[in-house]
């Protein structure tokens, strides 16, 4: 059932307020800040909407210049309300599993 996912853009999608839980126990937060960019706190970090790809991919950094030394996060719909959640960074790789509890 990802067609109420995907019945607005990624990019609309990214700017809606959400909650989410997830399978590790720990909580994420999406929402717009006060310049209007998208933001998602996930494990401790405050990453910013960067777009989405071809596979509807949601992308999110850190913007701690290099690229390659930033927090990346990639969010991709398992269903319309549960996402699989991929933190990337130099060092290390985390992946979880996240459902929406709530919307603003």
């Amino acid at each position: 059932m990802l067609l109420a996912l995907f019945a607005f853009s990624a990019g609309a999608y990214a700017e809606e307020e959400f909650f989410y839980e997830c399978a590790d126990g720990t909580k994420a937060h999406q929402y717009m800040n006060q310049d209007g960019n998208a933001v998602m706190e996930f494990h401790g970090l405050k990453l910013n909407y960067k777009g989405a790809n071809m596979g509807s991919e949601l992308s999110f950094n850190d913007d701690k210049g290099d690229y390659l030394k930033s927090n990346r996060l990639s969010m991709k719909a398992l269903t319309e309300t549960r996402f699989k959640m991929d933190l990337l960074s130099k060092k290390s790789h985390y992946e979880t599993e996240c459902e929406v509890t709530g919307r603003k």
